[in-house]
């Protein structure tokens, strides 16, 4: 009897690992309702870098310190225009080659239009990394995302 009650509870975990697979599935998809791209000047590793999402305006997002370091804590900060407070805000780290895992942090109201948030990346054997920092802006129902590229360690 005890093993059949363990196939039983492993089936229901497997069902239930599905259910939740499907509810939260579109949550970790990098892609948005709407994608932009950054502004052409665009570089982490020198300063804020912006980008314009239709309907919010002007979007800026800066990474400390610089140089970006890996294994170490960075501090996340975005700024949206105007009133903001019903905004969502998440940051996404990804690299752009290669599969770094899942790196995804919310980004809390910082007073202001200003949000902020903390995490670290992980090393890279390669040495140097490209990433995609995407930030992802949920407002009014609608989900914005605008990746901006960086790199760390050696060019």
């Amino acid at each position: 009897m005890p093993r059949r009650l363990l196939e039983i509870l492993f089936i229901l975990a497997m069902i239930a690992t599905a259910l939740l697979g499907y509810r939260y599935a579109p949550q970790l998809n990098r892609q948005g309702d709407i994608s932009v791209q950054p502004d052409s000047a665009c570089d982490l590793l020198q300063g804020p870098c912006s980008a314009t999402l239709p309907g919010i305006g002007r979007v800026e997002l800066e990474i400390s310190p610089r140089p970006i370091p890996l294994l170490k804590p960075l501090q996340i900060r975005a700024r949206l225009p105007g009133d903001s407070s019903d905004a969502q805000l998440e940051i996404d780290f990804a690299g752009a080659s290669m599969e770094m895992g899942l790196n995804r942090q919310p980004l809390l109201p910082a007073g202001g239009n200003a949000y902020q948030g903390q995490t670290s990346l992980p090393i890279c054997i390669t040495g140097g990394m490209d990433w995609l920092a995407t930030l992802i802006v949920v407002r009014d129902g609608r989900r914005l995302t605008v990746a901006f590229p960086f790199h760390t360690g050696p060019h």
